[in-house]
C-alpha cells in the first residue's frame, strides 16, 4: 500500500500544478454556467469599471452643443443715430475775420467703437465791420471712439454767401475742404442711449476764387 502511494508521488511529482478553472466544472444546480468574476482594478478591488452607455454618450454630447461659443465674436450691426450741435465758430479769409454761430446736424449709424456719419452745417456771422457772411457744408464725417472720446473728420463741400466790402453785393462760392473734430461724451452711456456732448472743430476749405477759408469751432450737442 505505501508503496503504491509513493510510485504515484513520483509519477507525478514533474507535471505543472495549473490553478482551477474559474468556472466550475460541476453542472450547477439551475442547469446554467457558473459565470467568471469580472477583472479588478488594480489597487482598488472594490471599482470595477464601466464603459459609458449609448445614452450616457448621447447626453453628453448634447450639453456640449448647448454650450455657448465663446471664442466666436458677436457681430456689431450698429444702430442709426442723429446727432445735433450748436457753438460759437470763428473764421477767416483774406486776413478777415468772421465770428458767429454753427449749427450741426449728423445722421448716421454708430457702432461701439465710432460711427458713420453724413453732416450738414450751417453757420451765420460778421465780420468786425459788420459784414454779413454764412455758409453751408455738407460732408461725410466718420469717427472713432477711445471711452468717451470721439476724433473724426472727412471731406466737405461748402457754399459761401459774403458781402463785397466796397460795392454790398452779394458773393456765392463753391469751396472744396476738410474738417476734424474732437469729442468728449459728458456722460457715460451705452452707445445707443441719448448723450450730452462738448466738441471742438477745426477745418479749411478752397473756394472757387482762390481764397482759403479756415475755421474753428467749439460747442456741445445731443446724440440721440
Amino acid at each position: 500500500m505505501l508503496g503504491a502511494w509513493l510510485a504515484c508521488v513520483v509519477a507525478t511529482a514533474g507535471e505543472p500544478i495549473s490553478p482551477p478553472p474559474l468556472v466550475s466544472s460541476e453542472p450547477p444546480q439551475d442547469g446554467k454556467p457558473i459565470p467568471s468574476a469580472p477583472p479588478l482594478v488594480p489597487g482598488d478591488p472594490a471599482k470595477v469599471p464601466h464603459p459609458p452607455s449609448l445614452e450616457d454618450r448621447q447626453e453628453a454630447a448634447a450639453v456640449v452643443q448647448r454650450l455657448p461659443d465663446e471664442a466666436a465674436p458677436l457681430e456689431d450691426s450698429g444702430h442709426a443715430v442723429g446727432k445735433i450741435g450748436i457753438g460759437l465758430a470763428h473764421r477767416g479769409m483774406y486776413e478777415v475775420p468772421y465770428w458767429g454761430l454753427d449749427l450741426d446736424l449728423y445722421l448716421g449709424k454708430a457702432f461701439k467703437n465710432g460711427g458713420h456719419y453724413f453732416d450738414l452745417l450751417g453757420f451765420y456771422g460778421t465780420s468786425r465791420g459788420g459784414i454779413p457772411t454764412g455758409l453751408v457744408r455738407a460732408g461725410y464725417s466718420p469717427e472713432g471712439r477711445i471711452q468717451r472720446f470721439r476724433i473724426g473728420g472727412g471731406p466737405q463741400t461748402a457754399v459761401l454767401f459774403l458781402k463785397r466790402a466796397t460795392t454790398g453785393e452779394l458773393i456765392t462760392l463753391l469751396g472744396l475742404g476738410i474738417r476734424g473734430h474732437v469729442s468728449f461724451d459728458v456722460t457715460d452711456a451705452a452707445p445707443e442711449a441719448k448723450v450730452l456732448y462738448v466738441a471742438l472743430s477745426v477745418g479749411g476749405t478752397v473756394y472757387a476764387n482762390g481764397g482759403l477759408m479756415y475755421d474753428v469751432g467749439l460747442g456741445f450737442g445731443l446724440r440721440i
